[in-house]
């Protein structure tokens, strides 16, 4: 069993791991291939098998040997992404999730994209917009911009730890969303639809536009069809912050 593999290398648990979907850990190192230290293939420790890859050696991500948190940090330069090896949904349409990670933005010009999932309807991009924004956007594939953290909330340099929280009910609702920052609640400003973005797959670094992200993925991890309680995403955000040392407060 993988979660008997993980739990004898040491690895922390996170809380339903039968129910996660995706789990990217940039500081597990069995989980990568590297050529040298380019990253050719990072494995989902889900029990989802979203693995991800890159063929092109000009678009790898670097692993980078014990960073600032003495432990290896996956770096993508603004030009680096990688694809899912399949055309599985994160999570399917009109069902609730949990998607809890940790990053570290180098850059904000243009709108830099940290991760896209193939057309679920539910949390089509999310992206660090540019510096003179400065907030994290999310949305469906039909209003890809429908939510927006305020503007001020992300500066460059600094570790972030984001919860967001969808219910199953609405995703062109605000109001199906949550959002924690650190562990403190943000509350999620609305905005214009920009049209439909349907991705073939799911991307990390990128979207199909050429956003590319340029800063440090730590780690990512999606519940499907589970909205963790208050007391789970403090578990979470504290096991992640024993770990990446980024501020976190309690809900």
């Amino acid at each position: 069993m993988l979660k008997d593999t993980l739990e004898a290398r040491g690895v922390r648990i996170p809380v339903h791991w039968q129910d996660m979907s995706l789990w990217l850990d940039s500081d597990d190192k069995p989980s990568h291939s590297l050529a040298g230290s380019s990253l050719t293939d990072w494995a989902d420790k889900s029990s989802n098998a979203l693995n991800f890859s890159q063929a092109t050696g000009s678009a790898q991500p670097t692993a980078v040997e014990a960073d600032a948190k003495n432990k290896r940090a996956i770096d993508f330069d603004g030009g680096d992404d990688m694809d899912c090896d399949t055309t599985t949904n994160v999570v399917d349409s009109s069902e609730a999730f949990t998607a809890i990670f940790v990053f570290e933005s180098d850059s904000m010009t243009a709108y830099p994209c940290l991760f896209q999932w193939k057309g679920n309807k539910n949390l089509e991009w999310l992206i660090l917009s540019a510096a003179n924004y400065s907030d994290i956007s999310f949305g469906n594939n039909a209003t890809w911009y429908k939510g927006k953290f305020a503007s001020g909330d992300i500066s460059l340099g600094t570790t972030y730890c984001v919860v967001l929280v969808f219910d199953g009910v609405d995703p062109a609702a605000g109001g199906s969303f949550s959002a924690y920052l650190d562990g403190t609640s943000k509350s999620i400003s609305a905005s214009a639809a920009y049209g439909a973005h349907d991705a073939a797959q799911t991307m990390l670094g990128n979207d199909t536009y050429g956003d590319y992200f340029n800063g440090r993925l730590y780690e990512l991890c999606v519940w499907k069809n589970r909205e963790l309680t208050t007391g789970e995403i403090n578990r979470e955000g504290q096991r992640l912050k024993d770990k990446w040392g980024h501020s976190w407060t309690n809900l």
